[in-house]
């Protein structure tokens, strides 16, 4: 019994095979790279809104947590007195009035869960940011920022001004901003 979908079970040889295949998984992949680039032009046009409405701008992309000139991988001893090394990779660190920010993209939406920290989960944002304390002043905030090709909701009309805002709203920074005497949640 063959498992192929109905499209390519009918196909005599495997050259007839390989032909049909190759159409429908480059269409499919046409559409999928379609998705992808409108979801990049869409975040890419809210990262240049957030940088012209705040204080911070981007310092450095990509940035390595290895054996370098400028960040180390962050090195800490267990109780058991093993060292255990971290690396990562930072998408973007902005700088701005003496403090610094860390934005890390994802492809679905994520927030800070303060219990997972805690419990030594979800502990990225976290790690990244020691690494920078003592390189680019003071930890200003902690963010994620989803990467996806909203679709907004809406009944009747709407103004270019009013999807615009809609659109902004599904690219919120979603994290923990630092300030001096205070921590506030942002979602």
């Amino acid at each position: 019994t063959s498992s192929l979908p109905p499209l390519f079970a009918s196909k005599p040889t495997l050259t007839e095979f390989y032909e049909e295949l190759s159409l429908y998984l480059s269409k499919r992949y046409e559409f999928a790279i379609e998705k992808l680039k409108n979801a990049a032009c869409d975040a890419m046009w809210a990262v240049v809104h957030h940088i012209n409405s705040g204080i911070f701008t981007p310092y450095t992309a990509e940035l390595n947590l290895a054996d370098n000139e400028f960040v180390s991988p962050l090195t800490c001893e267990t109780h058991q007195g093993n060292k255990m090394t971290l690396y990562g990779k930072i998408d973007r660190v902005d700088t701005g009035e003496g403090y610094f920010r860390i934005i890390d993209y994802k492809s679905s939406p994520h927030d800070i869960d303060i219990s997972k920290v805690y419990q030594g989960f979800s502990l990225q944002l976290f790690v990244y940011s020691a690494a920078l304390k003592d390189k680019l002043g003071k930890p200003g905030g902690m963010f994620y920022l989803a990467i996806s090709n909203p679709i907004i909701e809406y009944s009747g009309t709407i103004t270019p001004d009013e999807a615009e805002e809609k659109i902004l709203k599904e690219f919120r920074l979603a994290g923990y901003m630092v300030g001096e005497d205070s921590e506030e949640t942002i979602s």
